[in-house]
């Protein structure tokens, strides 16, 4: 017979018995083991004033459970109801360890759900990186305007969008290029500002010039008309639709970073630059997007 099986029959005499033999006053259930009152191995849980059953009812009519200061005698049987002072969910499988080859925190962060995942999230970015260039090999990055017009080289805009704030996966539903004019003068022809696609995004705020101005695709993503006449106010030019779009999702799922120049062959236009003290009439990019 095993001593298993022993402490079992053991067990049932004692609670049959309503406590234990001799001078030692064990408490119901228990049984004495070598002069000390204990609950049978693997039948129940040990607390100070007794036995409980794993199988017995709760007061509830459910399954007994694990009350506070209980110790299960057999613990593959059920799980301690605390491990160092934390609670624990028994039905949680206790975390592996530190070498056990399981993925590191970047893997596990990057192959958890996206927070946004199924909703549509906007997000405004300004320019990383602006300027404008003209005939000479003169740098105008850290100015607060930045101009197009057809003469003196002509003049042109460079913007370039870190696209990070948006996740790789996104699939791009609108992108909307802003920016703020405050003074400009329209010489006649085509006063259109068109915006063009650069195939370069390593060009420098620093040292961008009419010199070294990087190359732009030959088609236009679109354009905006602005009209001045000697009076100078605010007004927005502003550009979406499905060529930005693509290329701003192109981008996104790329090297990350959207470089755009912009001209006009007919009007002189003075807009805002990322320096400017307004944020609100800094140049900026709007993305919505959605997760998968």
């Amino acid at each position: 017979m095993t001593r298993q099986t022993s402490l079992f029959l053991l067990g049932t005499l004692a609670a049959t018995m309503h406590g234990c033999s001799g001078d030692l006053q064990c408490s119901e259930g228990q049984v004495e083991i070598h002069g000390v009152c204990e609950c049978p191995a693997g039948t129940a849980y040990e607390r100070p004033d007794g036995c409980v059953a794993v199988d017995a009812p709760a007061h509830d009519g459910g399954a007994a459970v694990p009350e506070e200061g209980m110790v299960a005698k057999d613990a593959g049987a059920v799980a301690s109801p605390e491990v160092a002072g934390a609670p624990v969910d028994a039905s949680t499988p206790p975390p592996a360890p530190a070498d056990a080859g399981v993925g590191s925190p970047s893997d596990a962060a990057a192959s958890a759900p996206d927070a946004t995942a199924g909703k549509s999230v906007t997000v405004r970015i300004e320019p990383s990186a602006d300027s404008y260039v003209n005939a000479s090999g003169t740098n105008f990055g850290p100015e607060g305007s930045l101009f197009v017009d057809p003469q003196d080289g002509p003049q042109r805009v460079f913007l370039r969008f870190d696209l990070r704030a948006v996740p790789a996966t996104a699939t791009v539903a609108r992108a909307t290029l802003q920016m703020t004019a405050y003074e400009g003068f329209a010489y006649g022809g085509d006063g259109n500002c068109y915006v063009h696609a650069v195939t370069n995004d390593r060009w420098l705020e620093s040292e961008i010039s009419g010199q070294n101005q990087p190359t732009a695709e030959p088609d236009a993503l679109g354009y905006w008309w602005l009209w001045y006449d000697a009076t100078a106010k605010d007004q927005e030019g502003s550009l979406s639709g499905e060529p930005l779009r693509v290329a701003v999702e192109q981008e996104v799922r790329g090297d990350r970073a959207l470089s755009l120049r912009i001209h006009s062959p007919g009007y002189r236009t003075h807009y805002r630059s990322r320096e400017y003290a307004k944020a609100a009439q800094r140049p900026s990019l709007t993305v919505d997007y959605v997760v998968p």
